[in-house]
């Protein structure tokens, strides 16, 4: 069975994590260029800001919801690796 260990999970995450933070530039917050543009004419920086934030918002919760979901499926699977363990080592303890 394929088993994938703690580590290079671990070295996955981060990896991905640096190609995200290099993937996209410090404006990035900024997704629409025409909203960002019409923003900034008009000068108000707390409309500006308040956009901004309003993106990271809206981005969180599906990066919360897939991490999530990458921990129920790991923990699933060191639970059943653990219970595969623990049946090999019945049936040798039989024998």
């Amino acid at each position: 069975m394929f088993r994938i260990s703690t580590r290079s999970i671990l070295i996955l995450a981060l990896v991905m994590l640096a190609m995200l933070v290099l993937t996209f530039p410090e404006d990035a917050a900024a997704q629409c260029s025409m909203c960002k543009r019409a923003l900034e004419a008009s000068g108000k920086d707390r409309l500006i800001t308040g956009f901004k934030w309003s993106i990271a918002f809206m981005v969180t919760p599906p990066l919360i919801i897939t991490g999530m979901i990458g921990y129920i499926v790991m923990r699933t699977m060191r639970q059943q690796a653990a219970d595969a363990g623990a049946a090999e080592g019945a049936l040798t303890a039989q024998i």
